[in-house]
């Protein structure tokens, strides 16, 4: 790269990648004579590394090795990357639209080229490593807590990154609950880094199988860094990161942080999310404060049960009331079909939690929201448990938390009652079913 160059156009950088890919494409078949599956896959993105576009051309890269390489087990193979390439060289509409498929932005890669040009314009005789425009995301529980950047020399020597090292300065548990349900896609990673309490130190290059990375001078071969985050437990994390290199001419080495030393880490949370996230209750931080919380949202939905009867057009009122309160999207036309929806994603970690605290007092409070669960089985939902039963497979009406039910209990003569309640349709069955189950309870030892 150099300074005079044209102004940076997304239709240029476009037209550009074309020319390269299609020229590319013609002379694979020679490169790839008698290569086959990761071999050939590592030839096609040393080719698309080279691309004389900054940025884009390891982006690229990247995402074809994440989508085709053999580690994915999804039984493709380097012509499934040959036809990806084939199609994105074809016209510009379908360029950019195949690559926003892999959550590539076009708009994106070219504010960052522009960027990175204006950084060039500087005079640097001596190597200089940059980290331009980080972003952190904090996109948990719906992904995952993720920070980009671009990483680019932007001076006249060439250096080597041995390693890019994410580091735990500080974690402390987050007892946060999240209640919300709805499910989206995860963002472009290119290196990942899974947190736990017990690791203070990630060298993620390693981690992803990844090299050392070579920045030529001036901004020749700058990469884009996409680091997603994730946690074995529900954290706060403060992190920094730690960036050794080499200068290749001078034979010096140095250090980049991020933020710099002296400022603060940066901060991100993985709280207590089971619509998004399953985490352990066994690993949970600060588990007895979580599982009180849930108590009591458990006791208020009961409560709303318990002081309005089916008819009464306050239930329903007070019900979309309390999820608006905990902040859980509803359905406007029916908000209890979303309560039991969310009962049925939290009552399971809850009693593992209860069976890990010894709380037994989480057995009639269960049970009895069991109960008025069957006063919205409509005659429909009755038929399909009377012909399931009928035909022997109760297994899907037995719910995961069934035995953690029975441990709290203590009696293994509760057992069958217990199968009777969750395979009972009616309100009343179930109420009398709770009774005689509670009446055998035996104190936990």
């Amino acid at each position: 790269m150099n300074e005079r160059q044209e102004e940076v156009s997304k239709d240029s950088i476009i037209s550009s990648a074309q020319n390269y890919i299609g020229s590319m494409l013609k002379a694979l078949p020679q490169k790839l004579k008698e290569s086959t599956g990761e071999v050939a896959l590592n030839i096609i993105c040393d080719e698309i590394n080279k691309m004389p576009v900054p940025l884009l051309g390891t982006v690229l890269a990247s995402t074809i090795r994440r989508t085709f390489g053999e580690e994915q087990g999804m039984g493709r193979n380097y012509s499934d990357a040959i036809d990806m390439l084939s199609n994105i060289q074809a016209s510009t509409s379908s360029f950019e639209n195949e690559l926003m498929s892999y959550n590539i932005q076009m708009d994106e890669i070219t504010n960052e080229i522009s960027l990175l040009r204006q950084l060039l314009m500087e005079k640097k005789e001596s190597s200089c490593l940059k980290m331009v425009r980080p972003t952190i995301t904090l996109d948990y529980p719906q992904g995952n807590n993720e920070i980009q950047f671009i990483l680019a020399n932007t001076g006249s020597g060439s250096i080597i990154v041995e390693e890019i090292f994410l580091e735990v300065e500080k974690w402390e548990p987050d007892t946060t609950i999240d209640y919300s349900l709805p499910a989206a896609p995860l963002n472009f990673v290119m290196l990942e880094a899974e947190l736990s309490v017990h690791e203070t130190q990630y060298p993620l290059l390693k981690l992803n199988n990844e090299p050392e990375l070579t920045f030529s001078a001036k901004g020749e071969g700058a990469d884009k860094i996409a680091i997603n985050i994730s946690s074995q437990e529900n954290a706060c994390y403060s992190l920094r990161l730690r960036m050794p290199y080499f200068d290749i001419v001078t034979e010096e080495s140095d250090t980049l942080y991020y933020p710099a030393i002296g400022e603060e880490p940066f901060v991100v949370p993985f709280y207590f999310a089971p619509g998004w996230k399953h985490l352990e209750p066994a690993n949970l931080l600060g588990r007895e404060l979580i599982f009180q919380e849930l108590k009591e949202k458990f006791q208020t939905i009961l409560s709303i049960f318990e002081n309005h009867s089916l008819s009464d057009p306050l239930r329903e009122q007070k019900n979309r009331e309390m999820l608006e309160e905990f902040q859980i999207w509803y359905d406007p036309d029916n908000s209890m079909r979303r309560t039991f929806y969310f009962l049925s994603i939290f009552v399971p970690p809850f009693t593992s939690m209860a069976v890990l605290e010894r709380k037994q007092e989480a057995v009639e409070l269960i049970l009895k929201l069991l109960c008025h669960e069957a006063e919205y089985f409509d005659e429909q939902v009755r038929n399909e448990y009377r012909n399931t039963i009928e035909a022997g497979n109760t297994e899907y009406y037995v719910p995961e938390y069934f035995s953690d039910i029975l441990m709290l209990i203590n009696d293994p003569g509760a057992e069958q009652f217990v199968k009777d309640l969750m395979l009972e349709t009616e309100f009343s069955q179930r109420i009398a079913l709770t009774d005689l189950i509670l009446s055998k309870m035996k104190p936990l030892d």
